[in-house]
């Protein structure tokens, strides 16, 4: 899963930087991390964000994962022509 995890980053990361979006620097979760996140809980974990959060937290996926209701925030803020563009790709 590790390996599946990296390719989906370096994809969101390559996506984001397409479409030349910007984040707030202080923020501790990127926006591709954030997006790996819910590709993530789709694929492995039938969009259960907590669980995925739980089992990320303990086996050290993320190093600086956040807590639930952020996550939930982060994933609203990242805009829409991302998740469609993902879509494509992951589809």
């Amino acid at each position: 899963m590790l390996d599946a995890m990296t390719v989906i980053y370096c994809i969101c990361d390559e996506v984001w930087k397409v479409l030349g979006l910007n984040d707030n620097s202080q923020c501790r979760m990127s926006p591709p991390e954030v997006m790996t996140f819910v590709i993530i809980s789709s694929h492995f974990h039938d969009c259960n964000y907590q669980r995925t959060r739980l089992v990320s937290k303990v086996l050290h996926y993320f190093p600086k994962i956040i807590s639930l209701s952020q996550l939930v925030r982060r994933i609203h803020k990242i805009p829409q022509q991302v998740w469609h563009g993902l879509r494509k790709v992951f589809a």
